[in-house]
């Protein structure tokens, strides 16, 4: 067959071949896709997984500082919280042994006081039953006997004296100590007693003045270096006629409590009941 009319096989071979290139063939158009860096792309995928790692570092290194600094804010809190209510604790307990100390104080100032208010005590029942005496004998030493008359011979003299201490009660007061005392009828009960103390030394005093001034009024009107040398039945008839002297003698027996036979005890009794109420309450040695 002549060459002309005879199908060109060579080149529909060669340009099937041709055809037949990259993008013919069954996945050569994805093939060509990923290598431009479309989704397949294992450059990308490579970069997704990189990108969501470094964001869960992030979120859990996030997670990490704020449990650190949660951590750190509550370690912080608890301290100074725990550092105000141990200074509390501290201040109250400070408070509570100093009210203690200074109560001790208050008990052995009440015995001290206690001790010498007995003591006074005693020397004013002396007087009282010697001027209930001479009251009951209308002031007539002949009708009293010598023996007596001389027991009360110090009628006319030996002043009775009580000085008051409360320097322990006034720390308390003054130094703010007073308010921390917790039990408060306590409280009241002990300032109540130092009141009726004070009102005893002001009563002794009073009591004092009156004895002195009878005692100078009779020695200025007397002679009484001659009725110290006569009987002792002389001396008291000397005394009992100065009028001031004689006087003081026939009143003064209810000077206190008014001649209440208890007056003393009673007032002894409040003492001591404060004093063992104070010593059990705050360990006062001695006082219980």
């Amino acid at each position: 067959m002549p060459s002309a009319l005879r199908p060109q096989n060579s080149a529909t071979r060669g340009g099937g071949r041709r055809t037949e290139g990259a993008d013919d063939r069954p996945g050569g158009k994805e093939r060509r896709r990923s290598s431009s860096g479309g989704p397949s792309s294992p450059t990308l995928r490579t970069a997704g997984r990189k990108g969501s790692g470094d964001a869960a570092v992030r979120h859990e290194a996030f997670g990490r500082s704020a449990r650190a600094f949660a951590l750190q804010f509550a370690v912080v809190f608890l301290g100074v919280l725990v550092t105000f209510v141990g200074s509390g604790i501290i201040e109250r307990w400070r408070q509570a042994r100093a009210v203690r100390t200074t109560m001790q104080l208050v008990a052995g100032e009440l015995e001290y006081n206690l001790d010498r208010m007995r003591s006074v005590c005693d020397k004013l029942r002396f007087d009282r039953r010697g001027m209930l005496m001479f009251e009951r004998c209308g002031m007539d030493p002949d009708r009293i006997p010598e023996d007596s008359l001389v027991h009360y011979a110090a009628l006319a003299g030996g002043v009775r004296t009580f000085s008051l201490q409360d320097d322990a009660l006034e720390v308390l007061k003054t130094s703010g100590l007073a308010s921390s005392v917790e039990d408060k009828r306590l409280l009241m009960e002990l300032l109540g007693c130092y009141r009726e103390m004070e009102d005893f030394r002001d009563n002794v005093a009073a009591y004092n003045r009156r004895k002195i001034e009878a005692i100078d009024h009779l020695f200025a009107g007397s002679d009484l270096s001659a009725a110290a040398a006569s009987a002792p039945r002389d001396a008291w008839r000397t005394m009992l006629a100065d009028p001031m002297f004689a006087n003081f003698i026939a009143s003064s027996s209810t000077f206190f409590g008014g001649g209440d036979e208890t007056y003393f005890d009673r007032l002894l009794g409040r003492v001591e009941t404060t004093l063992r109420t104070v010593g059990a309450q705050y360990g006062a040695e001695g006082c219980r």
